[in-house]
């Protein structure tokens, strides 16, 4: 089993929402893997985070952003409002 897997299991079994996602290209993403850029996979965050905060049962001043790899690179997005 993926160990991010077994850690989104873990977070939503304590009562946390999770949403994985794979770079584009990857795995059942749609989009050219090696044509993705840092740019597009910043709009991807982007994207991601204002799906979460624009949810009505998610509490959008709570919202946590957790990466790996090349996801960790782009977490301080200081400017995602």
């Amino acid at each position: 089993m993926n160990l991010y897997k077994l850690i989104a299991e873990h977070l939503i079994s304590i009562g946390y929402a999770s949403i994985r996602y794979d770079k584009r290209g990857l795995h059942k993403s749609q989009g050219d893997f090696v044509k993705t850029g840092l740019n597009d996979s910043i709009k991807d965050i982007i994207s991601v985070y204002n799906y979460l905060k624009n949810r009505d049962d998610i509490d959008s001043g709570n919202i946590f952003l957790l990466g790996h790899s090349e996801g960790l690179f782009y977490l301080p997005l200081h400017q995602i409002k």
